[in-house]
């Protein structure tokens, strides 16, 4: 209950605030551009509880976490494009770095705790996946506590080529969480579910 007041208070305050500033400004062209916006403004008030009680707040979050992480890696592309072999290493570091954050960030969600990730670039300028992800390795323990004590067990994770028999079949020995994060990684870099190997 104290929600929906809390709710409609806001409402209120953003409606009485939104009137004053209509009336402050002064009547002309923009006044239509400024109701819009404002408008706008007011929609999200409105709906904000509703993404909360969706989850639609983190969809949200992920989506645009996604767009953005793809579109650094992007610009490493372009950045390889146009420099030396030599300096390869010094351009895919801090994407590489990037990609490990945001793998270990789902694998945590998914209430597992990652040990080691390594990730590879494709870094044949000849080919066609020049510069995207060929390889994601990740090693993670479920975490357990029993009075201070962690009882740990191991997964190992790692991305490889194969054919999908192989994969379907170790899909079928694979946990539900391991299953999520194959799944999960491969929506948030836009590659294939068959190039992430996960054994448990």
């Amino acid at each position: 209950m104290e929600n929906i007041l809390t709710w409609v208070k806001q409402i209120v305050i953003f409606y009485i605030f939104s009137n004053f500033i209509i009336h402050v400004l002064p009547s002309g062209n923009y006044e239509k551009y400024i109701k819009f916006f404002i408008g706008l403004i007011l929609i999200a008030v409105v709906i904000n509880p509703l993404t909360g009680f969706f989850k639609l707040d983190t969809l949200f979050e992920d989506i645009y976490n996604s767009a953005i992480s793809n579109d650094s890696i992007s610009e490493m592309r372009v950045d390889l494009q146009y420099a030396e072999k030599s300096n390869y290493s010094n351009i895919v570091a801090p994407y590489k770095e990037e990609v490990i954050k945001n793998v270990e960030k789902i694998v945590s969600e998914n209430y597992l705790y990652p040990v080691k990730t390594t990730v590879d670039f494709d870094m044949d300028s000849e080919s066609q996946t020049f510069g995207q992800i060929k390889d994601i390795q990740l090693q993670v323990t479920k975490k357990y506590t029993n009075e201070n004590k962690i009882i740990v067990d191991k997964i190992k994770i790692q991305a490889e080529n194969s054919e999908s028999s192989t994969n379907s079949a170790s899909d079928n020995n694979l946990s539900a969480a391991s299953i999520n994060i194959k799944n999960s990684i491969a929506d948030f870099y836009h590659i294939s579910p068959d190039n992430v190997n996960i054994s448990e």
